[in-house]
């Protein structure tokens, strides 16, 4: 269980490797910022919910999560410039990260309220 972020980076690169043009052109103008965001969200939790998180090592798992999804969006953006009809895009990058760094403030803020009001000590 505690790998199942891996899947889900697999499944961002499984929608990575779509063609453009099978995506179609009827989205509208950076709704793909706001997917991008979302994955990148979804992924920061996913991390962070099977991470096994302790109130002593929040800090520590935060940034953990936002790196991942720095990183993880980067390699995703060279990887879909490689893809026919899709392009490297510095805001998809920003969105990445912004959705990354968002979920995993989020997750960890849920977390430690959930445990400090627990009074467990993990």
């Amino acid at each position: 269980m505690r790998w199942l972020w891996l899947l889900y980076v697999m499944l961002i690169f499984g929608l990575s490797s779509i063609p453009g043009q099978s995506l179609g052109s009827g989205m509208p103008h950076n709704l793909d910022k706001v997917a991008h965001f979302v994955l990148y969200a979804g992924l920061s939790v996913v991390f962070i919910a099977v991470s096994g998180i302790e109130v002593a090592g929040a800090g520590r798992t935060l940034l953990t999560a936002i790196t991942l999804a720095a990183v993880v969006g980067v390699c995703d953006e060279l990887y879909q410039g490689l893809i026919p009809y899709r392009t490297r895009e510095l805001g998809d990058w920003v969105a990445d990260f912004t959705g990354g760094s968002c979920g995993a403030l989020l997750m960890v803020t849920i977390r430690r309220s959930g445990l400090a009001r627990r009074g467990d000590t993990r």
